[in-house]
């Protein structure tokens, strides 16, 4: 296993909410409800976390916040379910296209129904199979979908590079929610793709739980300049 595979970054106590407008919030709050209220008979998130759908669900989808995703740029999320990691990062980013991805109907119908109640047009729901996307994307968003060795074979081939993702943005890759011990993960993805690097970054508030980026490999050179002013 390469050493950068290793290494989990801890950063300082974050606050997913900084620097949100009111209009932010309130369409946070009222998603939240709506979820809740969907969820009663949809069962779009484990009935064991439904009663805090805040910090089980929401902040967990935030943590991808914690670098920025370029205006102007295209995200997919992989296997959306009831709407996340999608919806929260399309409110906190309202300048970026999300396409929300998920083959069962009940639920891109909800997640359909939540983007209307909200208002939110920075969002398109696609009803299909991950394998079956083709359109090109500067990233990629995952939260308890598929192992990183299934999520890196949809994502790698239609991943375009983000040109200059600027200060304290994302490279182009695949940030993926995940929990538990993910050496077997990071071995299976290296030995069928060698190129690759991977991050771990590990938040106090997810709970055991850290974030996964996956990129296509770069020079030392390169990596240090993206990251110099990461938060």
């Amino acid at each position: 296993m390469n050493i950068e595979d290793q290494s989990i970054s801890e950063p300082d106590v974050w606050d997913p909410f900084e620097g949100w407008t009111a209009r932010q919030i309130e369409l946070i709050d009222a998603f939240e409800q709506i979820l809740a209220r969907a969820n009663r008979d949809l069962n779009l998130v484990s009935r064991a976390s439904a009663h805090d759908i805040r910090s089980r669900h929401i902040i967990h989808s935030l943590a991808i916040a914690l670098r920025e995703i370029p205006a102007g740029c295209s995200v997919v999320d992989w296997g959306t379910g009831g709407g996340l990691p999608g919806i929260p990062l399309a409110i906190r980013f309202p300048d970026a296209t999300f396409h929300l991805v998920d083959s069962v109907l009940k639920k891109t119908r909800a997640v359909e129904s939540f983007c209307r109640e909200l208002g939110l047009q920075n969002i398109v729901v696609h009803r299909l199979r991950a394998e079956e996307w083709t359109i090109p994307v500067d990233y990629a968003v995952s939260r308890a979908t598929a192992p990183l060795l299934t999520l890196w074979r949809w994502t790698e081939p239609v991943l375009r590079d983000v040109a200059t993702p600027g200060e304290g943005a994302w490279p182009s890759g695949l940030i993926a929610l995940k929990g538990g011990d993910l050496r077997e993960e990071i071995a299976a993805l290296r030995r069928s793709f060698g190129n690759v690097s991977v991050e771990q970054i590990a938040l106090e508030q997810m709970r055991g739980k850290c974030i996964v980026l996956v990129e296509r490999r770069r020079s030392n050179v390169e990596r240090r300049a993206q990251f110099r002013s990461d938060p």
